[in-house]
């Protein structure tokens, strides 16, 4: 886990699992951080400035701030195990009861 003492801090919880569950609940990057091995198991995590980006515009678009998104980076950049795989489950963190078309 990639769980330090300052997030411990924060969120104020002496388990340092329920802390990260809590943390990637509220971080649409740090649960694509932590949920990589398990969705993309062939390919180690590398986190680089579009990774943030994508996921910056994906938590914009979450909170209604535009209605459409094109993410346009070249291929085997992550987007679409993270807009179609991670996005969705992340949004499913949100709000349980939301429904969606992919």
């Amino acid at each position: 886990m990639k769980l330090n003492n300052q997030l411990e801090a924060i969120l104020g919880e002496s388990d340092p699992f329920l802390a990260l569950t809590l943390a990637c609940e509220k971080s649409l990057p740090l649960f694509i951080e932590e949920a990589w091995p398990y969705a993309v198991s062939a390919a180690t995590f590398q986190n680089n400035w579009h990774i943030g980006a994508i996921a910056e515009h994906l938590t914009a678009l979450y909170r209604l701030e535009f209605k459409n998104l094109l993410i346009n980076v070249p291929p085997r950049f992550g987007k679409s195990v993270i807009s179609s795989v991670m996005f969705p489950a992340w949004l499913w963190l949100q709000d349980p009861k939301l429904r969606m078309l992919y």
